[in-house]
């Protein structure tokens, strides 16, 4: 059978769109799509204050601040920090993988044409 269309939305400096006091008609629209099981939102924010983890993010992935309190918050695990020194964590296109308890580093990088 034909498998259903599936909505993505890509959606960057999405911070304004989760302020709980946003304004923006996109906010109700993003809050909307969120919760839909048929969506895929992917997005990118400055700061995670306004993020409710698990309920905006299933599969998260996060590039540490080096501000150990700050990862520790954004949910890298402690043991994973400490696997790796201060010039690792701040590696261009460090990150971390966490899916469904689970984290693992990953190494994000895009190809020059």
């Amino acid at each position: 059978p034909p498998v259903s269309p599936h909505l993505l939305w890509l959606v960057d400096d999405a911070d304004t769109l989760f302020d709980p006091f946003g304004t923006d008609p996109l906010c109700a629209r993003l809050k909307d799509a969120l919760g839909d099981h048929d969506v895929t939102v992917v997005f990118a924010v400055e700061t995670s204050k306004h993020i409710r983890i698990p309920e905006h993010c299933g599969t998260r992935i996060v590039f540490p601040t080096g501000e150990r309190t700050v990862d520790l918050m954004d949910g890298i695990p402690a043991g994973l920090l400490s696997q790796c020194g201060p010039d690792d964590i701040m590696t261009a296109g460090r990150a971390v993988l966490l899916r469904e308890g689970n984290a693992l580093w990953i190494q994000c990088a895009m190809a020059k044409n």
